[in-house]
């Protein structure tokens, strides 16, 4: 026996079977707006793939180290994002929004892009903040505004490892870069050693002592300064503070090591022609970090970037 479809049902059903076809999984998965500009995702990254395993976590924590935070109230971040670490002063500044959007966009809401994590709780670590008077001037950052203006923040350089501990401290499961890794030699920088009894102290002269007095005074306070300061050392020499970047990728391979976290930072770019020097080249922390980067094929150049 023979079943025959109605005359009248199977333009319809040929037609639903074209665009099940035409059309891309992710437009029949999401009704976000802009899930046209995120093909990459399922061609390459196959996000669909893993949401039909799962499509996020409450329990999921990301943390998006940037230099000036991300836009907490977006409206596709909506509800997702908890209170920052460090200050979130001109966000514009930077792409970590739209970063914060490709990891944990609300999705099939109706408005923007996809999120990876439709679930996942976001953090903002942001590493610099307003100019304060005495500030060291060499570690003040500058910004051109859409104005033309210039405005000036500050970065203390032991910033970078606090943020990255904090996010620790708080449970962090993703740790997002915007700024990259710059993370110093590959073996970390050297300390300098430092001999306590070879420190020349200035001490200041003591007028309302006798002359002979001050001179007493004078090596009673330099033997007792040199006592403290062996004490300190363990009586064998002091340690210079340790590089700040190493401080950084020891933050970051702890956070692997020991929390099973995920890191992915920016490889670096090509600025000129010229690569970075490999020391300080962006996510520079070997086997503990995924490098995320780009190429751009100028057919006019001979050295494509």
């Amino acid at each position: 026996m023979t079943l025959r479809t109605p005359a009248r049902i199977t333009p319809y059903l040929l037609a639903g079977l074209v665009l099940a076809f035409a059309i891309p999984a992710h437009a029949q998965q999401t009704n976000d707006p802009l899930v046209g500009q995120q093909q990459y995702l399922f061609d390459v990254h196959k996000v669909d793939e893993a949401w039909s395993v799962t499509k996020g976590s409450s329990n999921t924590l990301v943390a998006l180290h940037s230099v000036l935070g991300f836009r907490r109230t977006h409206e596709d971040l909506s509800g997702r994002t908890l209170s920052p670490r460090g200050a979130a002063i001109r966000p514009e500044f930077g792409f970590a929004t739209a970063m914060a959007g490709v990891a944990a966009a609300n999705t099939n809401n109706g408005i923007g892009i996809v999120g990876i994590d439709r679930q996942a709780k976001l953090r903002s670590y942001s590493v610099l903040r307003n100019t304060q008077t005495g500030d060291d001037p060499n570690n003040i950052v500058e910004f051109t505004n859409d104005s033309g203006g210039t405005e000036r923040f500050y970065l203390d350089l032991d910033t970078f490892s606090q943020r990255v501990n904090e996010a620790r401290s708080d449970g962090a499961d993703v740790h997002l870069f915007e700024y990259g890794l710059p993370t110093g030699a590959a073996n970390g920088a050297p300390f300098t050693q430092i001999n306590p009894q070879s420190l020349a102290f200035a001490y200041p002269n003591f007028p309302s002592l006798p002359p002979g007095q001050q001179a007493v005074f004078a090596g009673e306070l330099r033997s007792t300064g040199n006592t403290i300061l062996s004490a300190f050392c363990w009586g064998s020499g002091c340690s210079s503070p340790p590089n700040p970047l190493s401080l950084l990728r020891d933050a970051v391979i702890n956070a692997v090591i020991e929390d099973d976290a995920v890191i992915v930072a920016p490889a670096g770019d090509a600025v000129d022609g010229q690569v970075p020097l490999e020391g300080y080249a962006p996510s520079r922390v070997g086997k503990y970090s995924v490098g995320v980067g780009g190429v751009v094929d100028d057919p006019t150049s001979s050295n494509p970037q």
